[in-house]
């Protein structure tokens, strides 16, 4: 059975079930203020074990920085892609 469900519940879950990867789309433009704002306020309210919330956000605005992440994930996959074996290595080297 399934409960009647509000416009906001709706919307919510077609959100939900629309959800992909969105990488491809980031533009490298800065976000705005207020958005970002909005984002952040919408993940510490996110729910959790307890309410711990358990994470951080880091924004990062440096060039220099944003490329040395990049860099440095590259080398790690690079190094985790080595221990695999067989079928996984397919598997691995198709996610982003």
């Amino acid at each position: 059975m399934r409960a009647i469900e509000s416009p906001a519940s709706s919307a919510l879950y077609d959100v939900i079930n629309r959800r992909r990867d969105t990488r491809t789309e980031f533009t490298g433009e800065p976000i705005p203020a207020g958005v970002l704002e909005r984002i952040l306020l919408a993940a510490h309210a996110a729910p959790s074990v307890g309410m711990s919330q358990p994470w951080d956000f880091v924004l990062v605005r440096s060039p220099d920085t944003l490329r040395a992440f990049r860099d440095h994930v590259a080398h790690e996959r690079e190094v985790f892609g080595a221990t695999l074996t067989g079928e996984r290595v397919d598997t691995f080297s198709r996610i982003k």
